[in-house]
């Protein structure tokens, strides 16, 4: 599987779950058949305009919500973000950073071997 597909997949859990949290189990399986959660880490606007007429005025709740998911699930401190887009890429970021880490450290280890 390639790095892109596991950040989708990594940012569509954190999504699934907090919607559960947040809405219940069966609204929020609903919710996600007719708005899966992997669209968001491909384009978050598009995921974004797609909430505003599901949830409303509870958009930005919902939203900062993901958001400190997305936070938890990456290893993020939670802020404030301007967007959904925002808080994504630096997810990706950290991500990547994250995978830089473990392969300097494989590579350090094997000196030691």
């Amino acid at each position: 599987m390639s790095s892109e597909k596991d950040f989708e997949k990594l940012i569509a859990d954190a999504i699934r779950v907090r919607l559960t949290d947040l809405i219940g189990r069966n609204a929020a399986e609903s919710m996600n058949s007719y708005l899966e959660p992997n669209i968001a880490a491909k384009d978050p606007k598009y995921y974004d305009a797609q909430l505003r007429p599901i949830f409303g005025i509870a958009t930005g709740a919902i939203l900062r919500q993901l958001e400190n998911a997305i936070c938890e699930r990456v290893g993020m401190e939670k802020r404030q973000w301007s967007t959904l887009g925002q808080c994504l890429a630096a997810a990706k970021a950290q991500v990547a950073a994250q995978r830089t880490n473990v392969h300097h450290i494989r590579d350090c280890a094997g000196f030691l071997v």
